[in-house]
């Protein structure tokens, strides 16, 4: 348990625990100063149904119950990418293995592990999107209002995130699309309505939230105008975007969009496949450039995070250019065999111009002070595998020039794909081991032993409490903190204000 979850969240999930075990009010707590609302802390940080399954665990496993439930939801992030790739593609493919295991071992799950709330977007997002291609196809009308309420519901922040992103692909849907406005006014119609009743049917909670955290974490303050250095978007494409945890500390342009190296390859070849018009494949490239922008501008960075630069764990969208890497993926694989034999030679071009930026330029204000973590780490392994995958993507759309291969396309890809699946995994474990070396070798979580001293301690406080009849203290009558890892904010539920410790 690392960051924020070791100092409150670990402590809201006790809470939570509690209301369930032992009775209580969703609605207020006297655990905070004086008592106050609860609802807006459960719609922001608990409202996930992965959360029901704390009730199974002792208040001394509730680590273990972070573990196997963000092991879900990162499991169910491949399914649902696999999903979506079934059914846009309207066939079973074994190739999008590669890009669904790619999405869910994403490395923005692992650097916002901590942020358990965080995972339930990412792993809804490809229902999401393939809602918004069944409306265009005029079928199955109930995944996306579903899917839209199932990201606002989990968290009304990452929601709203979420349905930014969707503004801007239904915009590359519409403008890539190279039908006439009357044949796509009824999509345009039809998509503002689900997303209305999306919207709606979660607003018993988010519009309750909103309301609380106007002010605070929901209100607007727009940072001065900046640009970042164009490594920072880079890097974050790269295995080793985790230089350390002070990283993530700044306000704005760390991004990470880290899903293996093999669906990166799979990406670029997608720019040069004739069997995508060209005015989707330009308006795919627009689309790159625009998340670009937000990405490395300060005002745009801070409109994605809903009008607020984020105080740290800046760029909490990143997880939807992970995503995008992976869809581009699985569009180039689904025509794999109209690619041109040349393509391959895009992912070598690519990294011949990536690499001398990142290992010979400054990730701007980022690293200020800092030399040792101003430019890219350089990994070998990592290049190899990159290497290995562009060569290998190019033997088929070459052998295929060949009589002997006709007919023999589907075995072809099998094999390709049964080779790529051991990089694929190699590449994606490769960088989440690289975040959790960072976070150990930086002291960036808290041990078991440390935890279950903390449990231990709860109880002779609880012992203590149990003397004063009144309940006349501050919070801690039913709510405790356990170990914090930064010696600050002993109030887990409502910052600046002290309790009893």
């Amino acid at each position: 348990i690392s960051f924020d979850l070791q100092s409150q969240y670990i402590t809201y999930m006790n809470y939570y625990r509690q209301l369930f075990l032992d009775g209580g009010s969703f609605v207020y707590t006297s655990a905070k100063l004086f008592g106050g609302d609860f609802l807006s802390i459960f719609t922001y940080y608990l409202a996930s149904p992965f959360n029901l399954l704390v009730v199974f665990f002792s208040k001394e496993g509730i680590p273990d119950f972070f573990l196997i439930s963000s092991i879900l939801k990162m499991s169910f992030s491949s399914l649902n990418f696999y999903l979506f790739a079934r059914f846009f593609y309207k066939k079973q493919s074994l190739g999008n293995l590669l890009f669904a295991f790619g999405y869910g071992m994403a490395s923005y799950s692992m650097i916002y592990i901590s942020d358990f709330m965080w995972l339930d977007g990412v792993m809804i997002l490809p229902l999401i999107i393939l809602g918004l291609y069944f409306i265009k196809r005029e079928e199955h009308y109930w995944l996306y209002p579903l899917a839209v309420f199932y990201g606002l519901l989990t968290s009304w922040y990452i929601g709203f995130i979420l349905c930014f992103f969707v503004v801007l692909f239904f915009l590359y849907l519409f403008f890539s699309d190279e039908r006439k406005w009357k044949e796509k006014k009824s999509y345009f119609k039809n998509t503002i309505i689900l997303s209305l009743i999306g919207g709606m049917m979660a607003s018993v909670l988010w519009f309750a939230a909103f309301l609380h955290f106007s002010g605070t974490k929901a209100n607007q303050s727009f940072p001065y105008f900046s640009n970042l250095s164009i490594s920072t978007f880079f890097t974050g494409f790269l295995e080793k975007n985790y230089a350390t945890p002070q990283n993530i500390e700044r306000n704005w342009g760390y991004a990470t969009m880290f899903t293996g190296v093999v669906s990166l390859v799979f990406a670029l070849r997608y720019f040069l496949n004739p069997s995508y018009s060209r005015r989707e494949r330009i308006s795919s490239l627009i689309f790159v450039m625009v998340m670009y922008l937000f990405v490395t501008n300060s005002i745009l960075n801070a409109l994605f995070h809903g009008g607020r630069e984020p105080t740290w764990f800046p760029a909490r969208y990143s997880f939807v250019l992970c995503f995008m890497t992976c869809f581009f993926a699985s569009k180039e694989y689904d025509a794999y065999n109209e690619s041109k034999w040349y393509s391959f030679l895009l992912p070598l071009v690519a990294a011949c111009i990536v690499l001398p930026i990142v290992l010979y330029t400054d990730n701007s204000n980022i690293f200020k002070g800092n030399e040792e973590f101003a430019r890219y780490q350089f990994s070998l392994p990592s290049l190899l595998i990159y290497l290995s995958a562009s060569l290998l993507s190019g033997v088929i759309p070459f052998v295929k020039m060949w009589k002997k291969y006709e007919g023999k396309e589907k075995l072809g890809e099998t094999i390709l794909t049964c080779v790529l699946l051991p990089l694929a995994c190699y590449s994606s474990y490769r960088g989440e081991k690289n975040i959790l070396d960072k976070n150990i070798e930086y002291n960036q979580f808290q041990k078991e032993e440390t935890y279950l001293s903390d449990v231990a301690l709860s109880k002779v406080f609880d012992v203590i409490k149990d003397y004063d009849q009144n309940n006349n203290y501050r919070m801690e009558s039913t709510f405790n903190r356990l170990g914090n890892y930064n010696e600050i904010d002993n109030n887990p539920m409502f910052y600046s204000y002290s309790g009893l410790n």
